[in-house]
């Protein structure tokens, strides 16, 4: 069974949202109309969008939207940011992605829906062949592996990272394979567990310590940042993170 792709997802509604940048790719879809999107040097009209993680961007929409986050980890997540584009508007595949939603939109009422919806959707754009997903060097998917088991386990990151190459070797590799430094990417990934135990139920304290934050409102900073949203927003129900 693959893994799931889709990490998590919000519907929104009506308005204008800040600038900002997600923590990791990004899929826009308008169910009610189009969706104007602005980064630094562009500003785009269409019904779909692929988000690039290290892109700051602002959105705009009449109608009801959403956004669907997907876990660069996974194959499908990894071909996303290969085939990613800073600010990329309905590519084909994407279009037939955005079709189905709209054909089943009456049946997404909640966010967790729409991360069900997403994900096998994604799945079935690799079966028909629309991407292929990279294939990953072994010493890549070792140190995302340590990577996860640090975020998740609240301990630091095992020195050396992964045992057989040079520390400069692999930062230029992870770089390369998975569009951000080891830096980052732990970063990133701190966000993101924080924010899961927030929409779980945690403290914002708890969630903090936990993720390695200093405090809650350092993590706090950092969600407006990632996520372009507040703890509240994402502790009301409204953001869906599954564990």
């Amino acid at each position: 069974m693959p893994s799931p792709p889709t990490l998590g997802a919000t519907l929104l509604d009506p308005g204008h949202a800040e600038p900002h940048v997600l923590p990791t790719v990004g899929l826009a879809f308008g169910l009610d109309g189009p969706l104007l999107v602005r980064s630094t040097h562009r500003r785009v009209e269409a019904g779909a969008f692929v988000l690039d993680p290290e892109l700051a961007h602002s959105g705009t929409s009449d109608g009801l939207h959403a956004i669907a986050l997907v876990d660069d980890r996974t194959p499908v997540g990894s071909a996303l940011v290969a085939l990613r584009t800073s600010v990329h508007a309905n590519p084909p595949w994407l279009r037939d992605i955005h079709r189905e939603l709209l054909s089943h939109a009456h049946e997404i009422e909640r966010p967790g829906v729409l991360v069900g919806w997403v994900g096998e959707l994604l799945h079935r754009a690799v079966r028909r062949g629309d991407w292929r997903a990279p294939r990953r060097d072994a010493r890549v998917d070792a140190a995302l592996g340590a990577i996860e088991e640090s975020v998740r386990g609240g301990v630091a990151l095992p020195r050396p990272l992964v045992r057989g190459i040079s520390p400069a070797h692999l930062r230029a590799l992870f770089k390369q394979e998975v569009g951000r430094t080891i830096s980052d990417h732990v970063r990133r990934r701190r966000l993101l567990v924080a924010v899961a135990a927030i929409g779980h139920g945690a403290s914002a304290t708890q969630a903090a310590h936990a993720a390695g934050f200093s405090d809650s409102a350092h993590l706090s900073r950092t969600a407006r940042a990632g996520f372009g949203t507040t703890l509240r927003t994402i502790r009301s129900g409204s953001m869906h993170l599954p564990d």
